[in-house]
């Protein structure tokens, strides 16, 4: 992976073709976002606006022939970028990211492309396929698998831009600050204010745009992301092993709902005790 930022960050012409193709190719966009993150990050928003729209073209052509997904992340991508690299704050960019991740989707609500009405339709598809519909008891189907691939949608579109922007300041730490990204990632905290907002603007979206009710656990992204960088803190101060936060990552995915659960309630108890800051205060007594 070094090896790949440093050939993007060798001339402009890696760059773009490096994000060029791989925003073309499927299951490779997330390296195309993150080649348009560190060129930003690294030479600023201009240069990141040419890579961008290199990028773009591919995006564009995925966009034509019914995929969605990548044009927006790509966009967001470079916002993410650009704010982090204005604001030297990480979680900063992270919110910002998320935050136009929900402003899309509720654009796309709006204004569905043809690419997202066919997943509607698929969605549906499979739904009355499995007859889940009359299982779950839902009153309004339509606009229940509206709002669930909605949710999908704006959920895949962050969680692709917030890696590709993580993964284009690993490269830049890597290259120019090593070890500043775990140091950076480790200091993700929110403050009460911060968590504050956050949940007034899931309230506030869900009264504004009551079709997408799901759209609070988009904007618990940061929330969720702060969680993590928690846990990798704790387990540093602490001198736990890869062991331990492999286990953490294993239980993640298979008790999702309850370790998501037990992460915000972390971050809450974080915000207002700070537990990094007691666990390195007590070690060093």
């Amino acid at each position: 992976m070094q090896a790949l930022a440093e050939y993007i960050m060798r001339r402009r012409f890696n760059a773009v073709a490096v994000a060029f193709v791989c925003a073309l190719l499927p299951l490779l966009e997330w390296l195309g976002a993150a080649a348009v993150a560190l060129v930003t990050l690294r030479k600023g928003w201009q240069e990141g606006v040419f890579v961008l729209t290199w990028a773009c073209i591919s995006g564009g052509l995925r966009w034509a022939v019914g995929d969605v997904l990548i044009l927006p992340t790509l966009v967001l991508v470079f916002c993410g970028a650009a704010v982090l690299r204005q604001s030297v704050s990480l979680l900063y960019a992270i919110i910002t990211t998320t935050a136009l991740s929900a402003l899309v989707m509720v654009l796309f609500q709006k204004v569905m492309p043809i690419g997202l009405e066919r997943l509607v339709t698929k969605t549906g598809d499979m739904f009355a396929e499995l007859q889940l519909l009359e299982k779950l008891a839902v009153t309004n189907p339509e606009q229940w698998i509206v709002e669930l691939a909605l949710t999908g949608f704006g959920l895949s579109v962050a969680v692709m831009a917030l890696a590709g922007l993580l993964i284009g300041r690993w490269w830049q730490a890597k290259l120019y600050y090593p070890g500043g990204f775990q140091d950076e990632f480790h200091q993700l905290r929110l403050s009460p204010l911060m968590l504050a907002t956050l949940a007034a603007v899931a309230v506030v979206a869900v009264g504004l745009v009551p079709q997408l009710r799901l759209i609070g656990a988009l904007i618990s992204l940061p929330v969720f992301l702060v969680g993590v960088s928690l846990v990798h803190s704790v387990a540093k101060i602490l001198g736990f092993g890869l062991q331990v936060l492999a286990l953490f990552y294993v239980l993640l995915i298979l008790f999702s709902g309850y370790v998501y659960l037990l992460l915000l309630l972390l971050v809450i108890a974080d915000s207002f005790i700070n537990i990094r800051q007691r666990l390195a205060h007590t070690n060093d007594q």
